[in-house]
């Protein structure tokens, strides 16, 4: 027999392109083949509403009757699957070996959560999503089992499922104020582990930010939590954390998203001194700057998102060489303004940086420097520039030729280059010429082109570096290409067994 991870391979892909998923006869057949064949997956994604009624789940039943116990460590089942009550509960009965768990629509959540509260199931990841679950049923299905050995507070959760604010509050502030202080938090652990989940995703409306609080302080192990619905902003919750207890052990979060961050956003973020990856989105008018940021030792992914330049470059010296991966993105149809400088700024704070994103902006010169940087004496400093790069992408960027040229310099490094620029000077044979020239693209392997003034000649030096293995384009935007041509070159890679695909977005989404 196949090795485990082997059939899993071999089932997804057989899962993923089966053209009639989107039948109840088919559905029933995949779902049996995913379970008979062993695998560490479970998906169900359907693109139509499909309701496996008891004459299809009947012959599943019946086959898989003699099973106790599948190998499954992941189940994803979406919104558009229907399954009678008792089917989801009894696949992850079976199904001890189960981390991660996916499912979508109220039935399914609640009976998940269901399960959940009666059986113990080493969970790391829970995403229930397009629900209408409460605060009370989600902190009764991941909590109320731990509350005896925990010796946690459980008697005031019970008024999450109270219809009034106040009534949630102090249930949540009963909890922070019992069960958050860090010296009584280390001695109910003493011979007890808390709840192992680390990923929790829940879409419903009727989720609160007093729930949220409560998850976050009894659920120990959490790393990402996204409690949709929020009326409230991220700093809120952490303000009232602090209203409700001055001594709370800080949260082990990794992850956040920050909405119009402000000041004592910022500020609140102390809580979470293991965090790794930050977003944050728009920012009020008042912040001047991000260097609480340098506050976070562990902070080394970024992602801002309408952030004005000023802010992106005091973000980029707050974190500075710990940063490795940051993404920029403007509005689509803006092309906001973003200096050269600036590029140069990332490129001297962030020396370790591995991916940099770049979305819907126009890199632009400075009036004050273009002067000093154009001299000829100055083009023969060929300083590094990203040494460290693995991925770069430009997605709806405006760029101008020779700082294209300039973007990337003595880097052996890269393996993903997407370059959606959207000016057709900025991709000519001279811009290819000197990326290939000033860097060692020994590892390159996947590049994505969006137009330009490319030949033949500069398509086919790409095509010959050692590890490339896709080259993808937008053929249409490519004047200097004919389709014959780039025909030709595609039949000679086909026919010839080279390990380099060649496509055409035009016809295939990239």
């Amino acid at each position: 027999m196949l090795p485990i991870e082997v059939r899993t391979c071999v089932v997804e892909e057989t899962v993923t392109l089966h053209p009639l998923a989107d039948t109840q006869h088919t559905l029933a057949h995949l779902l049996l083949l995913q379970l008979l064949s062993g695998s560490l997956h479970l998906t169900l994604l359907p693109s139509i509403n499909i309701h496996l009624s008891q004459e299809f789940m009947d012959p599943v039943l019946d086959e898989i009757g003699s099973i106790m116990r599948f190998p499954l460590t992941s189940l994803h089942i979406n919104n558009n699957v229907r399954l009678d009550p008792g089917i989801l509960a009894e696949l992850i009965h079976r199904s001890p070996s189960l981390t991660d768990l996916h499912v979508a629509g109220e039935e399914a959540a609640l009976e998940v959560l269901g399960y959940l509260k009666k059986n113990q199931l080493g969970l790391q990841s829970l995403h229930l999503d397009s629900c209408n679950v409460t605060d009370l049923d989600v902190v009764e299905g991941l909590v109320m089992k731990y509350s005896t050995a925990l010796h946690l507070p459980w008697a005031n959760l019970s008024s999450l499922g109270t219809s009034t604010t106040t009534d949630k509050e102090n249930a949540a502030g009963g909890v922070v104020g019992e069960g958050g202080r860090e010296g009584e938090a280390s001695n109910s652990t003493a011979g007890t582990s808390w709840p192992p989940l680390c990923h929790l995703s829940i879409q419903s409306p009727r989720v609160t930010l007093c729930g949220a609080v409560v998850l976050l302080h009894l659920l120990r192990n959490l790393k990402s939590l996204n409690y949709s619905y929020w009326n409230s902003s991220l700093h809120n919750l952490f303000l009232y954390l602090h209203q409700k207890s001055s001594h709370a052990v800080p949260f082990h979060l990794t992850s956040l998203s920050l909405w119009k961050a402000t000041d004592r956003a910022l500020d609140s973020l102390a809580l979470c001194p293991q965090l790794q990856h930050l977003m944050m989105e728009y920012t009020d008018p008042s912040l001047t700057s991000l260097s609480p940021l340098s506050l976070l030792p562990h902070l080394t992914s970024l992602a801002l998102r309408l952030v004005p330049e000023n802010l992106v470059k005091s973000a980029i010296a707050a974190v500075g060489s710990k940063l490795l991966s940051l993404d920029v993105e403007f509005e689509e149809y803006t092309r906001t303004l973003i200096s050269w400088t600036t590029i140069q700024t990332i490129n001297s704070q962030c020396t370790k940086l591995q991916h940099l994103e770049l979305k819907h902006l126009n890199i632009s010169a400075d009036p004050d420097v273009i002067n000093v940087t154009l001299l000829p004496r100055q083009k023969s400093k060929q300083h590094a520039f990203f040494p460290e790069l693995t991925q770069l992408r430009l997605i709806g960027v405006v760029i101008q030729a020779k700082y294209l040229e300039r973007l990337l310099n003595h880097n052996s490094l890269l393996e993903m280059l997407i370059l959606d620029v959207n000016n057709d000077d900025a991709l000519t044979d001279q811009a290819v010429s000197k990326l290939i020239k000033n860097n060692t693209f020994n590892n390159l392997s996947y590049v994505y082109l969006s137009g330009g003034l490319l030949s033949l000649e500069s398509l086919v030096t790409l095509l010959a570096l050692p590890s490339i293995e896709r080259i993808a384009l937008h053929l249409p935007s490519f004047p200097l290409l004919s389709r014959s041509g780039f025909h030709k070159l595609q039949c000679q890679l086909s026919c010839g067994n080279y390990q380099c695909i060649l496509e055409d977005t035009d016809q295939d989404d990239h």
